[in-house]
């Protein structure tokens, strides 16, 4: 018997007429639940249609796979179905119930049919997966800075759901309303299917504390539980660190009493966590918002859109560290009352302000750095006000931003009156026509102006040709001014007038000489160059060499201070070179002086000033008596390198007499990471002075001792110091230095692989963690001290980092007279500590001892830069083993000269000091019998070893 097929407009009709069901929908619905119900439903269905036909006959009707593949779907199609995957359609005899038997034999041999289709589409799945484990692999590797940027870059703060999404993939903690579920599917989510790359890549993000410090809550419109949950989320995972919270209160606020806190879960948890708050950026707070918030103590960066209806009120005690201020009021009608610790404001953006206010907040602030100015309605004539007749000079400003949309008085007033001698950008946005007077801003406009953007060509009349220029921007300009300025550029040109200039003499005036300085207070020294950096230098009378002339001071980086000393050679301080020292070192090891008890110092004949200037500096911030403004610090060599670099300028452009003097960068320890990058930093700011017209730093050389300069070299070179005899007799076991040695290839790997080729932070700790178990721990068991291996270092010794001498040192500087008469800054209550646990953390977490620093000295060498790396034998943690493994290994234009050098003796009064190879400007020194400090040591052989390398002799 030929059986009927159901298709195309024959469908169509049947459809309509089924009895039974109203419609197909309800077919394809009931037909979910089973195929014997789905068989039956069509039996019962077809019944009355077909009374001619007999039991056991059947219907064949087509089937198509729906876009779902996991719902089964019955379809009676006239057209085909376009999103439907390619699997081809198929034909399914569905019959009439028969007896018990038949249906039990049909069922069976569906199940077993449905279960082949299952494994086949298992596979399908489990090759699908294979695919994307390649494919994503390459991802896995990323290194964690990558990972958190991408983060950061896909789930932005204010995206609330899709971050609690995307971490909590694999763990309850957060829950999203089922209305705000995010669907991985949708195009709009598609960044989100990064997150399912790998658990590793979540845990990143949640173990990167930075990532959560910037809280961004729309408080009007979002669900407070949801809200509160996030919020707990990101104070959570920031640690300790300081936040930044951006609260929208724009609607509730608009219908509610201004003095009443709507949100209280969200409400108080801010001001749970104000002392950890250092940016806060509201929009439309109540005026009475602040009344709520009092203690805000921290806060340096602050923004606010005002309150069309309730303007804002903000008073802050002049303590308040206060960096960044913007404020939007958009009527003039709301009340504005504010009271802020102006001078320190580096940074101030005003909009819509009424020109009293503006003009008063600008004439506040004398610190400022950068100033922005937005104005979007002309509020009429206005007349000057007394306090801008005559010219204002901001002296530190770099950034001036006018914009204004028509024309605007107020801000031509201020700017006709104002003068900024460090200005470096300029932008000019909305004016048409400025007046005559406005000629006198631009004729003022400094040397140091090297970016403008006009928005309108008018002021392209008054640009000095003869400037420093390099970037201009013009937008809508007028053709007819175009031309002419172009023109006159052109003749400029062809007449050979260049636009690099020196500073103008009534920008800069140099102090010249130290015999200026002040005994009792502060001179502070500033460049027009460097409008960060500020120096403050004191005279210190008789202090630790009476000698010679000794300086203390800061160098002072908006919010962060580092602390210095500053000799003058007992030779000839008019000649003799200049050498910068990294590390402290002042009373233990070659500074002029060293401490004998707690309240007294005596003098160093071995002083490394015998023949040199010398800098000692307390860094990086938060050593010594260095110290960071409201968690300020710096986590990496290359920010630390900056300021460095920054200070070395500003001190050789004061004090002439040391211009063009050879100067010299020195360090030891964690310094065989600061000094190659801080003399990189100095090296490339060369060609940046020279441009400015400034001198040049004349850095002829680094050295280096006892360094970490290669981390893996050196870790993997302690198996050589405790299981050989490389510098003393094997201490540790054989069957320990067996195991080590049968570890040392798959650490050597590991290290290589994620500290240095991808830079994990994970993998990273995760392999240090292997190695320090097998080539660390096993020496601190020892309890010999990792800095002299001849030495024992337990019990209270290990709290002076093994040197009881420390421990003496910290008690003389924390004398409250000595430190008075230091300048040592009154904020200052701690006692002296060397090291500081919080800034070391800071540099872990940045992977900052991993980098290869040993690249620098290569490219340091190419330039002419000589290195000495001079090595104590008795050292274990920075040992000679590994130090000369990296040397012989680096890759520069004098390898193959240099390690086919022989290690040669060298003497002092007549007397075997230690070996010495040397090439081409490279020189790898050790010193017999001296541990990881050598002028602690052997401060003899330490002194006659710089003052051969100073002098550029052989050693």
């Amino acid at each position: 018997m030929k059986l009927p097929v159901l298709r195309g407009g024959l469908c169509k009709s049947y459809a309509g007429l089924l009895s039974g069901a109203s419609s197909l929908q309800d077919i394809h619905q009931t037909g979910r639940k089973s195929p014997s119900c789905l068989v039956f439903i069509v039996t019962t269905t077809f019944r009355s249609f077909l009374p001619q036909r007999p039991l056991g006959s059947f219907l064949l009707i087509e089937h198509v796979d729906p876009p779902q593949p996991y719902i089964p779907s019955l379809r009676l199609r006239k057209h085909p179905c376009f999103n439907c995957p390619t699997i081809p359609s198929m034909a399914y005899p569905l019959r009439f119930v028969g007896s018990k038997d038949e249906e039990i034999m049909y069922i069976n041999r569906e199940t077993r049919r449905l279960e082949e289709l299952i494994r086949n589409l298992e596979n399908q799945k489990a090759e699908l997966l294979q695919r994307l484990n390649a494919l994503n692999s390459p991802v896995n590797s990323l290194p964690v800075e990558t990972l958190s940027t991408i983060f950061e870059f896909v789930c932005p703060p204010y995206d609330l759901d899709t971050r609690i999404h995307l971490l909590t993939r694999d763990q309850s903690k957060f829950s999203p309303k089922p209305d705000n579920a995010v669907d991985l599917m949708e195009p709009e989510h598609l960044q989100l299917v990064l997150g399912a790359v790998s658990a590793r890549w979540r845990s990143v993000v949640r173990a990167t504390p930075r990532i959560w410090t910037s809280i961004v809550l729309d408080v009007s419109t979002t669900d407070t539980e949801h809200t509160s949950a996030f919020m707990r989320l990101c104070l959570e995972n920031s640690g300790q660190l300081p936040i930044c919270l951006t609260l929208d209160y724009s609607v509730d606020f608009g219908h509610s009493d201004p003095g009443v806190l709507v949100h209280e879960s969200v409400d108080h948890l801010v001001i749970d966590n104000l002392s950890r708050c250092r940016g806060l950026h509201l929009t439309h707070p109540p005026a009475a918002w602040f009344s709520h918030f009092p203690s805000l103590s921290q806060l340096a960066d602050c923004s606010i859109d005002g309150h069309r209806q309730f303007g804002t009120e903000l008073v802050l005690p002049r303590a308040t560290p206060l960096r960044r201020f913007a404020i939007r009021v958009p009527e003039r009608r709301a009340q504005t009352l504010l009271q802020l610790p102006w001078s320190g404001i580096t940074s101030l953006a005003i909009s819509q302000m009424e020109f009293q206010y503006a003009a008063q907040m600008l004439l506040n602030c004398p610190n400022l750095i950068e100033f922005r100015c937005c104005q979007s309605r002309r509020p009429g004539a206005i007349n000057t006000p007394v306090t801008l007749v005559g010219p204002v000079v901001l002296q530190v400003l770099e950034v001036l931003e006018l914009s204004t949309v028509g024309d605007c008085d107020w801000a031509r007033a201020i700017v006709q009156h104002l003068r900024t001698p460090s200005l470096r950008q300029l932008q000019w946005k909305g004016f048409h026509d400025p007046p005559g007077p406005l000629q006198a801003f631009f004729d003022n406009l400094p040397s140091t102006l090297t970016t403008v953007s006009l928005h309108t060509s008018s002021p392209l009349q008054y640009l000095r040709l003869d400037s420093n220029i390099e970037r201009l921007t013009l937008h809508n300009c007028i053709e007819e001014d175009l031309e002419i300025f172009l023109e006159n550029l052109q003749k400029q040109v062809s007449q050979g007038r260049g636009c690099q200039q020196a500073y103008d003499d009534g920008l800069f005036s140099p102090l010249e000489d130290l015999s200026f300085v002040s005994t009792h207070t502060y001179t502070t020294l500033s460049h027009p160059a460097f409008p960060r950096h500020n120096v403050r230098i004191k005279k210190s009378h008789e202090f630790c060499d009476p000698t010679v002339n000794s300086y203390t001071g800061y160098i002072d980086i908006e919010a962060r201070h580092i602390f210095f000393y500053f000799f003058e050679s007992r030779n000839d301080p008019d000649t003799d070179d200049v050498i910068f020292w990294t590390n402290g070192g002042l009373f233990m090891e070659f500074g002029p002086c060293r401490v004998k008890d707690e309240n007294s110092t005596i003098f160093h004949p071995e002083s490394w000033n015998a023949n040199a200037n010398i800098f000692f500096v307390d860094q990086p911030v938060g050593v010594g008596f260095s110290y960071a403004e409201h968690g300020e610090a710096v986590g990496t060599t290359e920010d630390a390198a900056k300021d460095i670099a920054s200070f070395v300028a500003i001190f050789f452009e004061h004090f002439t007499k040391f211009k063009g003097r050879a100067f010299h960068m020195a360090g030891e320890s964690y310094g065989g990471r600061y000094v190659p990058v801080f003399a990189s930093e100095v090296y490339d700011q060369n060609t940046r002075l020279a441009k400015a017209g400034l001198t040049p730093i004349n850095l002829q050389s680094i050295m280096i001792g006892n360094g970490i300069t290669d981390f893996a070299t050196t870790v993997l070179s302690y198996y050589d110091m405790q299981c050989t005899s490389a510098s003393v007799p094997p201490v540790m076991s054989i069957s320990k230095c067996v195991a080590i040695k049968q570890i040392i290839p798959r650490c050597e790997k590991w290290l290589k692989k994620s500290c240095l080729a991808h830079f994990d932070a994970i993998d990273c700790a995760a392999a240090a963690s292997f190695c320090d178990a097998y080539l660390t721990d096993s020496y601190d068991d020892l309890g010999l001290n990792p800095y002299d291996m001849t030495r024992e270092c337990t019990g209270e010794l290990k709290e002076s980092l093994c040197y009881p001498i420390i421990r003496t040192i910290g008690k003389y500087l924390d004398q409250p007279t000595l430190r008075t008469s230091l300048g040592v800054d009154p904020s200052i209550t701690a006692n002296f500590s060397s090291c500081d646990e919080q800034v070391g953390t800071l540099f872990s977490e940045s992977l900052d001892m991993y980098h290869r620093t040993h690249l620098h000295i290569a490219a340091l060498l190419e330039r002419g830069v000589r290195t000495l790396i001079y090595v104590g034998t008795y050292d274990w943690i920075c040992n000679w083993v590994g130090n000369e493994r990296w040397t012989l290994n680096l890759e520069w234009s004098g390898h193959d000269d240099f390690s086919g050098e022989e290690l040669k003796e060298w003497n002092v009064d007549g007397h075997k000091a230690g070996l010495v190879r040397s090439k081409h400007g490279l020189t790898f020194a050790t010193v017999d019998a001296a541990g990881h400090m050598v002028p602690y040591d052997k401060p003899r052989e330490a002194l006659v070893l710089v003052q051969r390398w100073l002098a550029k002799e052989d050693l």
